[in-house]
């Protein structure tokens, strides 16, 4: 899983991508645990339709893109335990969101970009729900970067409170 998470997060942030090769390594690695015995299939199955569907209204938003979900789904697979996934996913949001408050501020970015957003959240709703295009200069997070401090964060925060 670390080596997943690795793999993923220097991808995304070096090439902002998350590579199909990678994604059919891994869960292929996830199926041979599972032949194995070392994971469950019913398991793995659940963490991997909770990874795929946490961020799904997200993407049709056009929020994060399709690597952010494979990368979810996959890392679900992989941790074969649906409420890890969601922990997991808080705390990437929650990492994420300190992460770009922190490069918005570097930028000198921070109050034009929240009065944008509030913006955007006003014409969603006063649409009926339709999001405006993203414009050329937002911000383009390495979100999967941050989804993998949030795993890595829920491993630590399990093997510390269940030391086994």
């Amino acid at each position: 899983m670390i080596l997943f998470l690795t793999v993923s997060a220097a991808t995304d942030l070096f090439y902002q991508k998350i590579f199909n090769k990678s994604i059919i390594l891994f869960l292929a690695l996830g199926i041979v645990l599972v032949v194995k015995g070392d994971l469950r299939i019913t398991g793995a199955l659940m963490g991997f339709i909770t990874g795929g569907c946490i961020l799904l209204p997200f993407f049709l938003l056009g929020a994060v893109g399709p690597g952010d979900i494979k990368f979810l789904a996959t890392a679900g697979f992989l941790s074969g335990n649906w409420e890890y996934v969601i922990w997991s996913a808080l705390y990437g949001a929650i990492a994420g969101g300190i992460g770009a408050v922190f490069i918005l501020l570097k930028r000198k970015n921070l109050k034009n970009t929240a009065s944008k957003t509030a913006e955007i959240v006003k014409a969603f709703f006063i649409s009926g729900g339709r999001m405006p295009p993203p414009s050329e200069d937002s911000l383009k997070l390495p979100y999967v970067f941050y989804l993998s401090i949030g795993f890595l964060l829920r491993l630590l925060e399990v093997k510390l409170l269940n030391p086994q």
